[in-house]
């Protein structure tokens, strides 16, 4: 499965960035231990968005087994952005760190369209 193959997520001439594109942005920032913070709007730990791509922290959206539209997590703690492969660049309102991490395909996370 990819993300990008459902046409509906993007409008045309756009795409759901893959993980090398959101690889190459953190190297551009200056690795893992600092990206975080040059992409969080400011207000929290390290956030200077100077990269101005104006993060937010909306946490996250997770569907257990049969339990009905899911339920938040993490809300102005954690926030998620949805890559083409079921990985989500990851970060926190305490940190200037970005990491990875693997999601479902019900899960609910941001999703940010990179131009083609």
């Amino acid at each position: 499965f990819a993300l990008q193959s459902n046409n509906d997520i993007c409008p045309d001439g756009w795409r759901v960035p893959s993980q090398n594109d959101f690889n190459e942005l953190i190297t551009f920032l200056g690795g893992y231990a600092v990206a975080g913070g040059k992409i969080k709007v400011l207000g929290t730990t390290g956030a200077t968005n100077s990269s101005g791509f104006s993060a937010l922290l909306g946490g996250i959206r997770y569907v257990y087994g049969s339990e009905e539209g899911g339920r938040f997590e993490a809300l102005g703690s954690y926030g998620f952005i949805w890559t083409d492969n079921l990985l989500a660049v990851e970060y926190w309102t305490w940190s200037e760190n970005i990491g990875n991490r693997g999601l479902r395909l019900n899960d609910g996370a941001y999703i940010r369209c990179l131009k083609n």
